[in-house]
């Protein structure tokens, strides 16, 4: 087993996906994970070793092949197995042990989604897709980054917005994955789900937040500690409850959905 100290922003799934784990195995080597709402900086944690994948080797069948059977590197192919040569045949019935297979896309789920996972795919996204750009709008009541990405160039403009409320931290993965296959569609020129974005790039432009609420998503993932600058009056509007996971306004226990001026004070004469 490998002892891990938990670190601030830690969670029993985002520790499972860094160490090829599934969320089960972390709660089976430590039973009182599934009752604490959170963890907590300094706990230890036991983790199981990783089995890694293996494969026996059949006849006339060459490293550039096994390594395209599993969408796998070359380079991580020879680093777990010494003395194999890329561009050679494998010994039959030589066992290989097989890499974690490399994703093909930039945002995907590594655990939870949260602002330092979204910050990281946007740098990721912009790299690879110059057309993309990023700014910022604004900032958070805590001083977290509200991101704004711009895509296309047309006359025509759409706003979109992900994660207005706090534990709906699942739309932002989404929204992102959206503008990365648009993207990817459009810098190869071809249909993406039987539409041209091409013709979206030149006649729309697409201005994003993905997460318009990161003080609140922070918050469902990962809870409010004795670091937490609104520890006690967000225990207080919790009704005492130490899980946020139902969370949806930002961290001043404001519903962002409320503040739009479009028929406020008939919204505010119903909601009291």
């Amino acid at each position: 087993m490998l002892q891990y100290i938990v670190r601030k922003g830690d969670t029993v799934r985002r520790i499972a996906a860094a160490h090829g784990l599934t969320p089960g195995h972390v709660i089976q080597g430590n039973p009182w994970a599934a009752e604490q709402p959170y963890l907590f900086p300094g706990q230890v944690l036991f983790l199981p070793s990783v089995q890694r994948r293996r494969y026996i080797a059949q006849g006339g069948e060459r490293i550039r092949e096994v390594a395209a059977l599993y969408g796998v590197s070359l380079e991580g192919l020879e680093q777990l197995n010494p003395g194999i040569s890329p561009d050679g045949f494998c010994p039959p019935g030589k066992t290989l042990v097989i890499p974690v297979s490399e994703p093909a896309a930039v945002v995907r789920l590594r655990g939870e989604y949260g602002p330092s996972e979204l910050a990281a795919d946007i740098g990721l996204l912009t790299n690879k897709y110059p057309f993309i750009s990023a700014d910022t709008i604004g900032f958070s009541v805590l001083g977290k980054p509200l991101h704004l990405l711009r895509i296309g160039s047309g006359r025509r403009r759409l706003h979109v917005n992900a994660a207005l409320h706090a534990n709906e931290w699942l739309t932002s993965p989404c929204l992102l994955t959206f503008l990365e296959q648009y993207a990817e569609a459009y810098e190869k020129g071809r249909k993406w789900n039987g539409h041209s974005p091409e013709d979206w790039f030149y006649n729309w432009t697409v201005w994003a937040v993905p997460m318009a609420n990161p003080d609140g998503v922070e918050l469902v993932q990962e809870g409010a500690g004795p670091w937490h600058p609104y520890r006690r009056e967000l225990a207080e509007w919790n009704g005492g409850r130490r899980s946020f996971r139902h969370w949806k306004a930002n961290i001043r226990g404001v519903d962002l959905g409320d503040q739009f001026p479009a028929f406020w004070e008939e919204e505010r004469s119903r909601r009291g």
